[in-house]
């Protein structure tokens, strides 16, 4: 009879973290200003190559550099965004009394211009405060962590939140190229409100764990 038994060992956390740790060491050494060619090159690259490779990008970069030639077509909906936030001022037209269904999608992707509208940019500085203060709170509870797995977790939870945050408002305000992607916790949508809310219900617990 054959007693040997083969075991099948499964990584850990702390190695799967150690080759993690590897991987961005040797990406470093490759891109780092000193040795490489640098992450602004690589950066740059990419954004570049994209230009040229997909056509949907080329045309969102182009109604962002000058969306007034467009305005029957493509910058529609980027056009009428601007006079609903115009329309708004400071302190806004008043909750009912503005026309936020001009502007398609207004539910989700240009909810930040329905509200800036009906409630002013006032009430828009206000919003974007708060996911600052949110990323600051999670970065601030990352620090105290011990465990490093939940450290990296909390990081990339929050980072993520952060960047869609103001991809998204910048669009809407014509600061960089616009992308249809939803404002957290704030735009309509089934999956994008739920994992939300999931993200902040683990942010939270990881934060209740802190050291």
């Amino acid at each position: 009879t054959n007693n040997n038994v083969t075991s099948t060992h499964y990584p850990t956390t702390s190695n799967v973290l150690d080759k993690a740790r590897r991987i961005i060491m040797r990406t470093e050494a490759v891109v780092s200003p000193s040795g490489g060619i640098g992450w602004n090159t690589v950066n740059s690259v990419g954004a570049v190559a994209a230009y040229f490779m997909f056509a949907h990008v080329k045309r969102r970069v182009l109604i962002w550099r000058n969306p007034w030639p467009y305005v029957s077509g493509e910058s529609y909906q980027l056009v009428q965004g601007f006079y609903g936030m115009a329309e708004g001022g400071v302190i806004g037209k008043g909750l009912g009394l503005g026309y936020p269904n001009k502007v398609p999608m207004c539910e989700s992707d240009f909810i930040f211009s329905a509200i800036s509208e009906e409630m002013g940019i006032l009430v828009g500085f206000a919003i974007i405060l708060i996911y600052l203060l949110m990323f600051y709170r999670s970065m601030r509870g990352a620090i105290n962590i011990r465990d490093n797995g939940a450290k990296l977790l909390d990081v990339g939870l929050s980072t993520m939140i952060a960047i869609q945050s103001l991809v998204i408002v910048g669009g809407v305000t014509g600061a960089i190229p616009l992308t249809g992607i939803t404002v957290p916790f704030v735009s309509y949508g089934g999956t994008s409100i739920l994992s939300a809310f999931i993200i902040l219900g683990i942010l939270q617990k990881i934060s209740e764990g802190e050291k």
